[in-house]
């Protein structure tokens, strides 16, 4: 018990940063190999209706490649689907406030 002391121990508040957080998560993503990637994805992909068996024969390189491009850009699981939609749907869907 003689090495840890309580000098170093600040007196602040812990300070919950929500885009520190989103950093993490899309640095989390980025390394993950696409393939993880995709495993990952499945489940929302299925559950937004937009999963394509295609995607586990033909399509797969093509689905792996997507992911490749677009991994920066997911900050978490979730969104990755409405950022993926477009290319996996042949219907256009506009997100925009009018």
């Amino acid at each position: 018990m003689a090495a840890f002391t309580l000098e170093g121990i600040s007196g602040g508040n812990a300070v919950f940063n929500p885009e520190k957080l989103e950093w993490f998560n899309n640095q989390h993503v980025m390394r993950l190999p696409a393939e993880d990637l995709a495993r990952r994805l499945e489940p929302l992909f299925c559950e937004a209706g937009l999963w394509d068996p295609a995607f586990e024969g033909e399509r797969r390189r093509w689905l792996l490649r997507v992911l490749e491009l677009l991994a920066p850009r997911i900050k978490r699981l979730p969104n990755a689907v409405d950022q993926l939609r477009p290319f996996v749907t042949d219907v256009p869907t506009t997100t925009r406030p009018r």
